[in-house]
């Protein structure tokens, strides 16, 4: 992955003079966040502020018009009224050699487990319920065991091809993957019963916004239409929750979090948790995958971030993939 600096920024706006209401002169560009494949400044103007994305790492979702992909995302959730509106999009590589977006900026904090679950639920419910009926932009997973098997499957191919990867961590997630193609026909559940909606698929605890009055999720750069299982299952799960911290959520604050969803939502608690539990290995196979994607990678390049590398040898330490099986009813 390649870096763009703001000074890089400040010259695109210069040059390009996109035509965004209240973007204009003076303003100033300063670095604000970056993750695996996107980075992120932050456009201070006299009256207001902006976001400018720009897509450095190439797409998870495999897509030649990532950008666009996440910029129309954006455009189809603006009525739940939980995301960040889009502004401009660029997918030309023609100033920057990279696809960006200008977007609004949101002001807050990143979530908290312990005092935003029920921000979280009106959140997923609020996007859960957004409109998809006309919509033909999205990619559509409807065989969600299917997914993340051949998800897992490339993610895992430079781990189990390293000589240099431990064996026994080799062995454990090479049986989760087994396991998990076994029993990929449960995934007739969700076909049977219709329920399509916009997933994120990265929910994690930084891509809330929780605002003093509102709360938004962002980074809508994979989104897809499935079950909502994908979203929930995500949110909860301890691969997600202790990724920045060692949080992990209580049988009682899981279901604190389901009710709430729930009632806003409209449907029954105890058919949300039962495609939960189905779901949750191979939630649990796609994170751990992820990880050993990312040690693997890890080996060829500079560490970057000493915390998520420690963080990746934590989850594939092998009693904690054992301990994940034995949650998840997989017995070796």
């Amino acid at each position: 992955m390649m870096n763009v600096s703001p000074k890089e920024v400040d010259a695109y706006l210069r040059e390009a003079k996109p035509n965004v209401h209240g973007l204009k002169e003076p303003f100033y560009v300063k670095f604000l966040a970056q993750g695996e494949y996107n980075m992120n400044f932050l456009i201070q103007t006299l009256e207001k502020k902006f976001v400018f994305r720009v897509n450095v790492g190439g797409s998870q979702l495999q897509l030649k018009n990532q950008i666009t992909y996440e910029y129309q995302a954006l455009l189809a959730l603006l009525p739940s009224k939980r995301t960040p509106r889009p502004y401009f999009v660029d997918d030309s590589k023609s100033i920057l050699p990279y696809g960006l977006l200008i977007m609004e900026y949101l002001p807050g904090r990143p979530l908290d487990y312990q005092r935003d679950l029920l921000k979280a639920a009106d959140i997923f419910a609020a996007i859960h319920q957004t409109d998809i009926s006309a919509d033909r932009h999205f990619l559509w997973e409807k065989k969600l065991f299917s997914a993340r098997v051949e998800e897992s499957a490339r993610l895992l191919a430079p781990f189990l091809q390293n000589e240099e990867m431990p064996l026994e961590t080799k062995e454990l997630l090479q049986f989760f993957f087994n396991w998990c193609v076994k029993h990929q026909n449960g995934e007739s559940y969700f076909e049977k019963q219709q329920w399509w909606v916009i997933n994120n698929t990265e929910v994690n605890s930084h891509n809330f916004i929780i605002g003093p009055e509102k709360s938004w999720l962002v980074d809508w750069e994979k989104p897809v239409i499935s079950h909502p299982c994908q979203d929930l299952t995500q949110f909860m799960v301890k691969t997600t929750t202790s990724w920045r911290s060692e949080i992990v959520l209580s049988a009682a604050e899981k279901n604190t979090f389901l009710t709430a969803y729930c009632t806003k939502i409209g449907r029954d608690a105890a058919e949300v948790a039962e495609s939960i539990r189905l779901y949750e290995p191979y939630m649990y196979l796609r994170a751990l995958s992820w990880c050993a994607m990312a040690l693997a990678a890890y080996q060829a390049k500079p560490l970057k971030n000493e915390a998520i590398y420690q963080k990746i040898r934590q989850f594939l330490a092998p009693q904690y993939i054992q301990e994940i099986m034995k949650e998840c009813g997989v017995e070796k």
